[in-house]
């Protein structure tokens, strides 16, 4: 499983920066991020099990969840993978990986809008099908 940015995403990144095209550019990205943040954040309040916690990310590309201690975020990885619907395990971020089995790090920088909420729908469903709490 491979984590970061691609080199080729990175060589884009870099000429971006030396024609000053981010600096042009800067207000709108930073329009288009507020606005999948608070649509991902809005698909998880609706669609995953009540209980869970999300943060609320100020100046970041993520948002992280904690599951229920009974959820397996690796099991959860492995049924939405099969849908199409991938995350960044928590633990990998974690001293201790047994503590964090049940955290998850969802992306909104890169998935369309419609992704988005489709994949945080796939996710609410698996996640709710493995709980016995109420669901949205």
């Amino acid at each position: 499983m491979r984590f970061g940015i691609s080199t080729l995403s990175q060589a884009i990144g870099a000429k971006a920066i030396e024609k000053n095209i981010i600096d042009k550019n800067i207000g709108h990205i930073k329009r288009l991020y507020k606005i999948k943040r608070g649509l991902m954040i809005e698909a998880i309040d609706e669609f995953f099990p009540k209980g869970i916690w999300r943060s609320s990310p100020g100046g970041w590309f993520y948002v992280w969840v904690k599951l229920n201690k009974d959820i397996d975020a690796d099991e959860t990885l492995k049924l939405s993978s099969k849908c199409g619907v991938l995350f960044t395990l928590g633990k990998r971020f974690c001293i201790n990986q047994g503590l964090c089995k049940d955290t998850m790090r969802l992306s909104f920088s890169n998935p369309s809008e419609d992704s988005i909420k489709m994949g945080i729908q796939i996710l609410g469903d698996i996640l709710c099908s493995n709980m016995k709490t109420p669901c949205y």
